[in-house]
């Protein structure tokens, strides 16, 4: 391949970190980002509160509680509620995130045995269109990965995705408000789109249709056994795509929620009272109140944070930067000097490919490009890209 400078976009060229990097010392106990303790402090309040009353006015509260061993029972049964709970947050988080990954490799690999297949094309007339056809692929393998992320962002607002030009640069924890796709989306992709729910569904169809007429055109010169592995490939991206859909769209069990939160309800009201049975200093009792009524509902705070891991908080996956590494492995797939040596065509970027293939036009070969253009320019259906652009060579 030809070496391109700035070809490089992704965290590495951001500079940035995925989510929340620290050391693993005391210093992380005073950090405030991305930290469930200040969700702790109201819930402390009123442990603290209880344990003063119980305090300065104790005939009150004389028997209120009978003895701590009761209250000992029950702690252990919330503790384990707890930790059960905690468990599953976890796994669900790791479950998106490995599904995520999956999902990011198969496309990675389905792209990747496009763009071989094609390069032992043997046909004079497929070999002039290679570079329409790998530069089509790698734009709509970018929009379906983009796509696919905006799904599980729970965000259908289009207008966030954007070109590189337009690409906001992510935060400290590899978050922004938009997603790059390489050449953007066409004006007519984004009306097609706008009006359908399915939008990776479509983008996968429109890939696989493209390949199909490519490889009927004398393109992509393997056995259909061999073509059938990269339908698989996406296939098997998109089974994890909806892997990780799952954990978006299906909440916690309401009856669990519901059980654990009245049962720390209890437990904060109740803590103050066991407490202030085994010491007579006001300022102990209230200050182990707290703290007990703290690390108890700090760890709920940490289920509940981290059991859908996607969305825009500290704590969650940095699906931004996913994106920018998916378009950095896409744009190196696409090897220039290959297309030089067979058709003895330099490549055009991405807005003449994509003008081309809309007015079924072959490309002016401007100079090597360093990578894809800014602003993409119209595009028809891109189910009917393919046809048009073969109907159009015959």
């Amino acid at each position: 391949a030809v070496p391109q400078k700035g070809l490089v976009s992704g965290p590495q060229a951001w500079g940035l970190s995925a989510m929340i990097t620290y050391e693993n010392d005391m210093k992380i106990v005073f950090q405030f980002t991305g930290s469930v303790f200040p969700r702790t402090i109201p819930w402390a309040i009123i442990s603290a509160a209880v344990s003063l009353c119980e305090k300065l006015l104790p005939e009150v509260w004389e028997g209120a509680l009978g003895k701590a061993y009761a209250h000992q029972v029950f702690s252990i049964s919330v503790g384990f509620l707890l930790v059960f709970r905690a468990g599953l947050s976890y796994g669900r988080f790791w479950e998106g995130r490995s599904a995520i990954n999956v999902m990011t490799s198969k496309w990675l690999d389905a792209c990747n045995q496009v763009v071989a297949y094609d390069r032992i094309t043997q046909d004079p007339k497929a070999i002039q269109d290679a570079y329409l056809f790998v530069r089509s692929q790698v734009h709509l393998f970018s929009l379906l990965h983009a796509l696919a992320l905006q799904v599980l962002q729970e965000d259908n607002d289009l207008a966030k995705i954007v070109n590189e030009a337009a690409a906001e640069e992510p935060d400290e924890f590899g978050h922004c408000e938009t997603l790059m796709v390489l050449g953007g989306i066409t004006p007519q992709e984004l009306a097609l789109l706008s009006e359908i729910e399915g939008r990776p569904y479509q983008v996968m169809c429109w890939i696989q249709r493209d390949i199909l007429l490519r490889h009927k055109a004398g393109g992509m010169s393997v056995p259909p056994p061999i073509l059938s592995r990269c339908m698989q490939a996406m296939s098997d991206g998109f089974n994890a795509f909806e892997n990780a859909a799952k954990i978006q769209d299906t909440l916690f069990p309401f009856p669990y929620a519901q059980l654990l939160n009245g049962l720390l309800l209890v437990f904060a009201l109740s803590t103050p009272i066991a407490v202030s049975a085994f010491t007579d200093s006001i300022i102990i009792a209230v200050a182990l109140s707290s703290l007990a009524t703290m690390g108890v509902i700090a760890l709920e705070e940490v289920a509940k944070e981290i059991e859908n891991p996607y969305g825009d908080d500290p704590n969650d996956l940095p699906l931004s930067t996913y994106q920018l590494k998916f378009n950095t492995w896409t744009k190196q797939l696409l090897d220039e000097a290959y297309v030089i040596q067979k058709s003895g065509q330099h490549l055009p970027d991405l807005e003449t490919t994509l003008l081309s293939l809309a007015v079924g036009a072959p490309a002016a070969p401007p100079p090597l490009v360093s990578g894809f253009s800014s602003s993409p320019s119209g595009l028809t259906n891109p189910s009917h890209r393919a046809a048009r652009s073969y109907q159009v060579r015959q």
